[in-house]
């Protein structure tokens, strides 16, 4: 343990520290670094020096309070803004509708939740700085005991920065709009600003760069941090202040006469950076109606979007958008233009009216069970969504499922398309067609998971003919003769959205875009027979809601499809479009099954309903939507429930027809399974690619400038000149008389290193928030594509993966040309720099991928994820205290921290290999506990790391994708073979219960003693 010592020379600072106040040992707080100004000091003793060991390892204890302070700032002003973020979004969308109603002004909004958030800060810092000060045992500095002062100065200090923090994040939030990745962009760039200028990881009084140290005064936040540092340092320290000064208050310039004065810069930050976002908030707001009728009036003017037109050829050629105007196109008819011939004509017209799906006693579970797919009969009062259903749907046909909200209407098309089949009873069966394998579709309610913007209708309908024919096109008749582009014309035609062939999908009407995207399904040569559209009329009014449902009626006329649309409340115009009404009650029961002209006739069969002799459509229509309101605990639900299963199981089918017709299938309907596939790569890739082009161009416009801008940053604060020092100490030396030039090259050694950490570490921090957002931001259309059998998993990932790293490279090369000062200590340095990089990015990238697998599309815990993972990383990068002398806990997880490798590479190139005498030692390698390495065995064991790490993180993510995407099959079959073995293990065991023993029988496992007489 680390005795306290009084230095009268302060030792040379590097940053290898510990940022984490759990990690950091309790010894920081036991040295004293005070000098006496007369040059006298109690080292004079020859049994009281230390030897140079002991110097080094009491310089790093030093350091590993300034790293910790300034890990804490960042970690204050991270929290800062992200509540700054995701508080403040849900209550301006608020405020934006209360304002706009005139409940209140800008100001009085602005204020009274500053007000709110003044007090809220005080709770967060008060927890924030009692973890701080007794995780770090900070009393141990007043011989145990409680000092109210030095807690007091630490609480007011880290309570102005989160204040100032939390200014920024709200002015950058007003700034950014609704993009929160332009959020993203601004708050990393300040972030690296702040921890650049805060001038305590960095010395800017050595660099030599007057302009540093100007920006480090205007920004101010230097202040809180010297505020802190003389809290720890300088507050109750030294035995006699008028004889005695802190060595590390002298280095980082503190001055203690001034420490509450020069605050004032702070205040003065603040106070603006508040003004100014009152105003952008009231520009914003106030003016928002005049901005979006200038944007509506620059959309109408379809001249101003240019656009790129899909050619058969593959090129692509320029054109401007055409807004609605309808374009007649005549297409040479070819190949693909699927003329029916009459074989298949002949099995349209024989399939259709045929069953082609049906269930019976199907009952789905609310929640998970502990065994999958468990029977009703020994379960008393379960949760059920859908309960004892009946019925069936016919080739050709157009079905609505009706019902209230909270009746089981989703469910049911789920379950249809083979979804949720865990969560089914035994005794639920589902039937389908014999003659003709079913090709099911799914298509959401939220058709925006559909439609990948930044494409236009045509181009998205070309690009799904591309993915979903890829086996025709290799293996089928259409050999090498598709025409992708005929097939889209002919769709858009079908669908009468022919004008929209020019638009991006984004600019399409909610109509428009509903019938695109079952469009986008249609495009495959072999069309999916059964499909399921969730609320197609949502959002529509009735003339758009009819002409919806007519287009779906032609289709099902013409192809030999069923599809089955779930609709909440339609008008009778729309409800006599249907062939048939499976109407769902609450509780998941059927209370009619039919066409719409005979519910009047189901509903007079109950005597408790009345109805007028002669009454509308509309009228048995709402009678019939009154009673789906009700619980199936009713008494008229419950007789309805009874009429329909009667008419579905005896009066609508005979027995014979449905055995015909339909062939049971233990686990439902096989979901979509598509190959991978080299092709569907290559189309992918380049859809992706006018995906970022069109549509993500100002995010990755940002984010290049944030690499680029991060690298100028680093080269315009640092000096070139810090690199020659070799950071080599002759063991002989007496380490406690320095010279001058000795102090220099030792703090050209700190900036040196902490250049080396920042290099590195922001960079991959910047790439490992960009790709979680984009993997969010995607999944939702891969998981819809996927599902509906457009591509496999891995051709997706590969995409994903590959696109990023290609169009990243370009900029890996150009940040290393950046960043490379070390090329005159260490010739082809910058080469070894690309390539620990580009592992590094890969790393993460395998990493970011896993956080956005397992947390899905919220970005505030994705966000919280990333900087704590980023936090811990940085924690076990072996750049702080070295990970041999952490436990063991903390070396094991520190072999998948990739800063550790790429910072322990980097420490080689520039201090290794032989780059020391002897009789010397690198003083860098020495604190990080690295070995002496001449022929670099070590180096390139950090590779084999970092290339462990790439393997391993990739995997998990790759895993889980494939668990998320590929439901497990077959859950009924299993269920019942395990059962089956249960009871033949029961039976066997029974039966080996049936002995007999000498003195004692075992019978039906009844014992009875047996005497026997000798």
């Amino acid at each position: 343990e680390i005795v306290r010592t009084k230095a009268c020379c302060e030792l040379p600072e590097f940053p290898l520290n510990s940022t984490s106040s759990l990690i950091i040992s309790n010894f920081i707080t036991e040295n004293d670094d005070n000098d006496d100004d007369d040059g006298e000091s109690s080292g004079k003793n020859l049994t009281e020096l230390e030897n140079c060991h002991e110097n080094l390892r009491n310089s790093a204890h030093h350091d590993s309070f300034i790293m910790h302070q300034s890990m804490t700032t960042l970690f204050i002003s991270s929290i800062a803004m992200g509540l700054a973020c995701f508080l403040f979004i849900p209550i301006l969308k608020v405020f934006h509708n209360e304002h706009r109603n005139r409940w209140y002004s800008v100001g009085t909004f602005f204020w009274s939740l500053t007000l709110i958030q003044l007090i809220e800060s005080i709770l967060y810092v008060l927890t924030s700085t009692s973890l701080i000060y007794f995780t770090m045992d900070f009393i141990h500095l007043d011989q145990n005991q409680f000092n109210w002062t030095r807690f007091g100065y630490f609480l007011f200090f880290y309570w102005i920065e989160f204040l100032y923090m939390q200014s920024f994040g709200h002015f950058l939030l007003i700034l950014a709009g609704d993009r929160i990745q332009i959020f993203m962009v601004l708050v990393q760039i300040f972030i690296t600003i702040l921890f650049v200028f805060n001038g305590h990881f960095i010395i800017l009084e050595r660099l030599g760069n007057p302009w540093a140290i100007k920006i480090s005064n205007f920004l101010a936040s230097r202040y809180i941090n010297n505020g802190v540092l003389y809290a720890f340092y300088g507050l109750d320290r030294c035995d006699n202040p008028s004889t005695e000064y802190s060595v590390m208050l002298h280095k980082y310039s503190v001055d203690v006469e001034k420490i509450f004065e020069n605050l004032k810069p702070v205040f003065r930050n603040m106070l603006f950076l508040r003004l100014m976002t009152m105003i952008c908030m009231w520009i914003r707001f106030s003016f928002k109606g005049k901005v979006t009728k200038m944007h509506r009036d620059l959309m109408a003017n379809d001249d101003l979007f240019p656009v790129e037109n899909y050619d058969p050829d593959g090129r692509q050629t320029s054109k401007s958008l055409n807004g609605r105007q309808k374009r007649k196109r005549s297409v040479k008819v070819r190949f693909t233009t699927r003329i029916k011939p009459d074989a298949e004509t002949k099995f349209e017209d024989f399939c259709r009216g045929k069953i082609h799906i049906a269930w019976r006693t199907l009952s789905l579970f609310g929640e998970r069970m502990i065994r999958e797919s468990p029977s009703l009969v020994k379960m008393t009062n379960p949760k059920l969504i859908l309960r004892n259903l009946n019925g069936q749907f016919r080739f050709g046909t157009l079905n609505a499922v009706m019902g209230t909200s909270g009746s089981g209407k989703t469910s049911l098309l789920k379950v249809l398309n083979g979804r949720w089949k865990t969560y089914l009873s035994a005794e639920s069966g589902i039937y389908i067609s014999k003659y003709t394998p079913t090709r099911i579709c799914f298509i959401s309610q939220e058709i925006s998971g559909h439609l990948l913007p930044g494409l236009t209708a045509k181009q998205s309908l070309i690009y799904a003919a591309k993915l979903k024919n890829i086996a025709e096109r290799l293996y089928g008749q259409s050999y090498g003769k598709i025409d992708y582009e005929e097939i889209a014309t002919n769709l858009l035609d079908e669908l009468d959205i022919n004008h929209t062939a020019s638009t991006f999908v984004d600019y399409c009407s909610d109509g428009e875009r509903k019938r695109l995207a079952l469009a986008l399904e249609l495009t495959s040569l072999r069309m999916p027979n059964l499909i399921c559209i969730d609320e197609p009329t949502s959002g529509l009014d009735s003339n758009s809601a009819a002409i919806e449902i007519r287009c779906l009626q032609k289709l099902v006329r013409r192809h030999l499809i069923t599809l089955v649309v779930s609709i909440h409340q339609p008008n009778t115009e729309i409800l006599q479009m249907f062939d048939q009404i499976y109407c769902l009650a609450r509780g998941g029961v059927c209370i009619y099954s039919g066409t719409a002209g005979k519910i009047a006739e189901n509903l007079g069969k109950v005597p408790e309903i009345n109805l007028p002799d002669s009454c509308s459509c509309t009228v048995v229509t709402e009678k019939l939507m009154k009673y789906s309101c009700l619980s199936n605990e009713d008494p008229i639900v419950q007789k309805l429930c009874q009429l329909s299963d009667q008419i579905i199981l005896n009066e609508e089918i005979r027995e014979e027809e449905f055995d015909d017709d339909v062939v049971a299938v233990d686990d439902g309907i096989q979901l979509n399974r598509p190959r991978f596939s080299l092709t569907s790569f290559w189309f992918l890739f380049f859809r992706n690619l006018m995906y970022q082009k069109n549509y993500l161009w100002l995010e990755t416009v940002s984010y290049i400038v944030l690499y680029i801008y991060h690298g100028y940053l680093l080269r315009f604060v640092f000096n070139q000149k810090s690199v020659h020092t070799s950071g080599c100490v002759n063991l002989d030396e007496d380490f406690n008389h320095l010279s001058t030039a000795r102090l220099q090259e030792q703090i050209d050694l700190v900036n040196n290193t902490c250049y080396t950490i920042l290099m590195n570490s922001f960079f991959l921090l910047i790439f490992l928030v960009q790709s979680s957002f984009a993997l969010t931001k995607e999944f939702v259309y891969f998981f819809n594509e996927h599902r509906n059998g457009w591509y496999s998993t891995m051709s997706f990932y590969l995409v994903k993966a590959g696109y990023e790293i290609l169009s990243l490279i370009p900029i890996i090369l150009l940040y290393n040309y950046i960043v490379d000062v070390f090329e005159p200590i260490q010739p082809g340095i910058y080469w070894w720099m690309v390539i620990l990089t580009f592992l590094g990015v890969l790393v993460v990238q395998g990493q970011s991928h896993l956080f956005a697998l397992l947390i899905g599309s919220n970005f505030i815990v994705l966000i919280v994820v990333a900087f704590s993972n980023f936090f811990t990383w940085f924690v076990l990068s072996n750049t702080f205290n070295p990970i041999e002398e952490m436990h063991y806990g903390y070396q094991f997880f520190a072999q998948f921290s990739v800063l550790r490798f790429i910072n322990e590479a980097l420490f080689q190139l520039q201090y290794g290999f032989g780059r020391c005498n002897s009789n010397e030692i690198s003083v860098v390698l020495y604190k990080m506990m690295l070995p002496r390495d001449e022929q670099g065995q070590y180096f390139y064991h950090c590779l084999r790391m970092l290339i462990f790490q790439i393997v391993f993180y990739r995997s998990i993510a790759l895993g889980v994708l494939i668990f998320k995407c590929n439901p497990r099959q077959n859950r009924q079959k299993r269920g019942r073979r395990i059962r089956e073995s249960f009871r033949q293990r029961q039976s066997l065991r029974s039966d080996q219960l049936d002995t007999f023993i000498p003195g004692m029988s075992a019978w039906e496992q009844e014992f009875n003693i047996r005497t026997y007489q000798l």
